[in-house]
């Protein structure tokens, strides 16, 4: 089964990130785990030289496998509830 889930964001931490708290876990995993096309496509550079991430020390989380193990997993589990790659490119 699924699980919809809702999230309040505060506005705190959407304009701005306290070290050592990350943002937006999805792009720090695409940084890691995408495709050199997708790379380039996506103009993608590491995770710390973005200037909005790059206020934190925290790029990455090992306790859940890595971020481009992320990445995969989410991927994966798009493909596995009917959406397509394409869709999937225009999410991320």
């Amino acid at each position: 089964g699924a699980a919809v889930r809702t999230y309040l964001l505060e506005r705190s931490r959407v304009v701005s990130i306290k070290d050592p708290e990350r943002s937006y876990h999805s792009f720090y995993q695409l940084c890691d785990g995408a495709s050199e096309d997708e790379r380039a496509m996506f103009r993608l550079k590491p995770a710390s030289e973005f200037r909005y991430l790059n206020s934190s020390t925290c790029f990455e989380l090992t306790s859940d496998g890595g971020n481009a193990k992320g990445y995969h997993r989410t991927r994966n589990a798009m493909s596995v509830v009917g959406i397509s790659e394409e869709e999937q490119t225009s999410v991320f």
